[in-house]
């Protein structure tokens, strides 16, 4: 199972850093350049650029770690066996997509907090329900990725 977190890992560095420099690099540099963005968004978009970097830098060159980190749960003893054990499959597959929820957010997250300081017209009640969304959507990553064993569990009880 560690071996599938790897490569599984590796394909999303991938993909993240081909869609970063797809779209984010492309439209962000042009956004940084011109005069239509004031300094604190230039400021949230580099960081959460560089953000985003450290991220992709952790999937394609830490994917040891963070594999061991996601398969911490996972028994020694089912190292061998040929059949697929369903609930440990289901808990790898938490984790990553915990993992992708944290690599979309926490960048996004960055951004917003900057822009949202940026803006002095700016009415707090409107903008609640967006903030509450990310942190909630940051917390929900979070939770997939150290969570997925007691979830997993949980939803596969008859397996």
């Amino acid at each position: 199972m560690k071996d599938l977190t790897y490569v599984l890992l590796k394909i999303m560095g991938i993909y993240f850093l081909i869609n970063m420099i797809r779209r984010g690099l492309l439209s962000g540099l042009y956004l940084l350049f011109s005069g239509q963005m004031p300094l604190m968004s230039k400021i949230g978009y580099l960081l959460s650029g560089f953000l985003f970097l450290l991220i992709i830098y952790l999937l394609l060159f830490k994917t040891s770690y963070l594999s061991e980190l996601i398969n911490r749960g996972l028994d020694e003893k089912y190292k061998d066996r040929l059949e697929i054990d369903y609930r440990r499959l289901y808990q790898i597959l938490l984790s990553l997509t915990g993992v992708i929820i944290l690599v979309i957010s926490l960048p996004e997250m960055v951004r917003y907090m900057l822009e949202i300081f940026t803006v002095y017209h700016i009415s707090l009640f409107k903008e609640l329900p967006r903030f509450i969304a990310k942190v909630l959507e940051i917390f929900l990553g979070l939770y997939l990725v150290f969570k997925s064993h007691s979830l997993s569990t949980i939803l596969l009880e008859k397996y």
